[in-house]
């Protein structure tokens, strides 16, 4: 797609090679230790659940308010995610290192 274009674009301007499998969301999630059908699965809640809450949330608060709950919600599940992936010993940012044969 256009944004994983951009996305690589930006990646290889900062110095690194883009690998999109490496730096996506359910890799992420594995590196707590979930199985890939158990990341594909807490994915698919979270997007329901975002579904529900925006749609419940549209009569009560503006586009503002229901935009800043999710970016929290987000915010949130990533700290989360990270706590879980260094209480298992891992890297929460993982960065593609490339060989110098200099």
């Amino acid at each position: 797609s256009e944004f994983d274009i951009d996305v690589d674009c930006v990646i290889m301007a900062l110095g690194t090679s883009p690998n999109p499998l490496i730096k996506s969301i359910h890799h992420k999630i594995m590196r707590t230790g979930m199985s890939q059908h158990n990341a594909l699965i807490l994915i698919l809640g979270l997007a329901c659940f975002y579904i529900i809450l925006n749609i419940s949330a549209y009569n009560y608060l503006g586009f503002s308010m229901i935009l800043i709950t999710d970016i929290m919600i987000w915010v949130l599940f990533h700290l989360t995610i990270n706590h879980y992936i260094k209480k298992k010993g891992g890297e929460v940012f993982y960065i593609e290192k490339e060989n110098d044969d200099n």
